[in-house]
């Protein structure tokens, strides 16, 4: 199920992509040495295709082995990418210009027809705006978690060189769902990961003394609730852990161990696997004066077996949601056959389509989850469906699944 895991190597625009097995075997290159520096590498959901930034400002799209690497979108930064769940489209932070000022927003690419869209508009105007974006992660379920510094933290202003860090949840067109972590100093996250199940996601942050003295980083689990927080990775002086991903089945993590010497000097940056429930790290890779950084693990989910015919269930009540707020829509799913099920929901306001949800997972026999819809106060007092449904690994679809849906 777990399959190759993509990094880079090298450092100071000498970064060329190569791929490993999880157990360190078959390391091999995929981008030439060029002189032009490859970066932040990325699998598809299916597997199949790398998405990464070449020359720090083009993003390129090739086949797993890396032969047919194409442009696609516009010049964006030296930022991941992220994949939607269905591989239709790619996520990416560039640079926009409104009010008299540029500022970094997100950018969203359909990949197949090359059609770029902006979906958070920068504005001093707008008391959301995104902030200044440094990081991206796709949520199963099609959301999007943004790394970004804001102008306020916890009540306090810090200017136009705020140092605020925020976690915000946003949903595929760019609206706010929820803020969901807020940090007052220095940049706590550079990267993360989320969880293929389950609502959390893997950064890595910073430890400080008694005197708010940088110590290291550690691998730590945030919940989208905004509250649940545990650490996966031990405290070790002058060692930062950082550039997490999970594997495809969610129980380990392959992230980016760097120790420096008292003068904040590199000394070794070495890719480690670690269960996502905590342990000892184990290296998979060693190699002196070499540097490797920002890993992604390849989904494979054809390798779980013989197929199941029995089709997930899907249970929904009826529920009902205030305007202007954002709602919390729950289901549950029971998948008797494989016990992994990849949900699917929308909402219909007669026959049109007003919002959709694509690929929450869930490996337990009855997973039961959220959607999470921030609903416009137009909608106040209409009749709204609600329908969900789900398949499992095979293709094995479920019956969907419709409720009334009472917007007061």
């Amino acid at each position: 199920m777990n399959g190759k895991i993509v990094f880079v190597i090298g450092g100071d625009y000498e970064q060329e992509l190569y791929s490993i097995n999880p157990d360190g075997s078959a390391m091999q290159r995929l981008t030439p040495a060029d002189g032009i520096p490859d970066d932040h590498p990325v699998w598809s959901p299916d597997g199949r295709r790398i998405a990464w930034i070449h020359g720090e400002q083009l993003l390129y799209v090739a086949a797993a082995d890396g032969v047919g690497a194409r442009t696609v979108g516009n010049p964006v930064e030296d930022v991941a990418p992220a994949w939607s769940p269905d591989g239709r489209y790619l996520y990416e932070v560039g640079e926009g210009a409104t009010d008299n000022f540029r500022r970094h927003t997100v950018y969203r690419l359909d990949v197949q027809h090359q059609r770029t869209i902006e979906l958070t508009p920068a504005s001093e105007s707008d008391a959301y705006a995104l902030g200044d974006p440094f990081g991206l992660v796709s949520m199963p379920d099609g959301s999007l978690l943004v790394l970004t510094s804001i102008a306020a933290c916890d009540g306090i202003s810090n200017g136009v060189l705020s140092q605020c860090n925020a976690v915000l949840h946003v949903g595929p067109d760019g609206s706010l769902l929820q803020t969901l972590w807020l940090y007052d100093g220095l940049r706590d996250y550079d990267s993360a990961s989320a969880a293929p199940v389950g609502d959390v996601f893997a950064t890595g942050l910073l430890s400080r003394d008694g005197l708010e003295n940088t110590t290291g980083a550690q691998l730590t689990l945030l919940g989208l609730n905004g509250v649940a927080r545990s650490t996966v990775t031990p405290p070790i002086a002058n060692t930062y852990d950082f550039d997490p991903a999970f594997s495809p089945d969610g129980r380990q993590l392959i992230f980016v161990r760097d120790v420096e010497d008292g003068q904040l000097r590199s000394l070794a940056s070495d890719l480690y696997l670690v269960s996502s429930g905590g342990g000892q790290p184990r290296p998979l890779t060693h190699t002196a004066g070499v540097f490797e950084s920002v890993p992604s693990w390849q989904s494979q989910p054809s390798a779980l077996g013989r197929a199941d015919l029995t089709p997930p269930v899907v249970r929904l009540r009826p529920q009902t949601v205030h305007a202007g707020r954002v709602a919390r829509l729950a289901f549950r799913i029971s998948d008797a056959g494989t016990g992994r099920s990849r949900e699917l929901g929308a909402i219909y306001d007669g026959r049109r389509e007003i919002a959709s949800w694509y690929g929450r997972t869930f490996t337990d026999s009855s997973g039961g989850g959220v959607h999470l819809w921030r609903v416009p106060l137009r909608l106040a007092g209409r009749p709204l469906r609600y329908c969900t449904s789900a398949s499992d690994w095979y293709g094995n679809r479920s019956k969907d699944a419709c409720t009334t849906l009472h917007v007061r």
